[in-house]
């Protein structure tokens, strides 16, 4: 596997070292699939104007500089999603995601489309309460999906930091502070395919009567596992609106 070094420049060269990074996008291209090579972002802010399209098998997307500190920041000032993920067994860490208030059609930060058993992982999604912004979306031809140990911040009210569409999504492990009322961390409304577990996360409400920490399918539900999960941050006693066609598939939240 070949490791390409990026900046937030536009000047392309080889990308093999940190003294000579290549653009993203030149990165991307250079990429091989279903072979891991890796892309490692420079410490910095990098404004798109076009979502990153991560279409090759098996491809590493994160930071260069690894240490936990989110010193990558991806954002944009233009009406577009930042990444737009299609490959299989893709992998992305270690990243700041920053909505803008110029994301207004449909924004998303991290559109799942079809790729299978991809990871995201240890990243920071600041959607600071921008309208109709969803973190991270699933399609309902994404498999497999894992997404943990992430910070979900500032959800607008009724917008799911994950919309869940896909089949056997692992949600573990992620932290979500939902500073506006009436904000999602799951919307798994209209999931059609079962097996996906949203087990071990914290989620924290906006401090009043949040009442629909999760929005969860109940119409015709699938088998999902809810489970070990803490709300707080809420006056409300049903945080997760609960139904009684979740009896088998809802334990041990608190």
């Amino acid at each position: 596997p070949i490791v390409y070094y990026c900046d937030n420049g536009t000047v392309i060269r080889d990308g093999m070292h940190p003294t000579t990074p290549t653009t993203v996008a030149d990165a991307i291209s250079k990429a091989q699939a279903g072979v891991g090579d890796t892309i490692l972002l420079l410490p910095g802010t990098y404004t798109l104007t076009a979502a990153y399209a991560l279409s090759k098998a098996a491809m590493r997307f994160g930071p260069y500089l690894d240490n936990g500190s989110f010193n990558v920041t991806l954002t944009t000032s233009s009406d577009v999603d930042l990444i737009t993920l299609t490959g299989a067994s893709v992998e992305i860490w270690g990243l700041r995601f920053l909505a803008n208030a110029a994301q207004v059609t449909t924004p998303i930060l991290i559109d799942v489309d079809t790729g299978d058993f991809c990871h995201i992982h240890h990243c920071y999604f600041d959607a600071a309460s921008i309208a109709s912004v969803v973190s991270i979306d699933l399609a309902s031809t994404a498999t497999d999906t894992s997404i943990k140990n992430n910070y979900f911040v500032a959800q607008a009210a009724t917008i799911g930091s994950i919309v869940d569409l896909g089949a056997r999504t692992i949600v573990s492990g992620n932290f979500c502070n939902q500073l506006a009322a009436d904000g999602y961390f799951i919307n798994n409304d209209g999931l059609a395919t079962g097996g996906a577990f949203y087990v071990g996360n914290f989620i924290l409400g906006d401090g009043g009567a949040n009442g629909a920490m999760l929005l969860l399918d109940t119409t015709a539900p699938v088998q999902f596992m809810l489970a070990n999960n803490r709300f707080a941050g809420t006056t409300s006693v049903t945080p997760f609106g609960q139904d009684g066609e979740f009896t088998t598939m809802i334990g041990d939240n608190y």
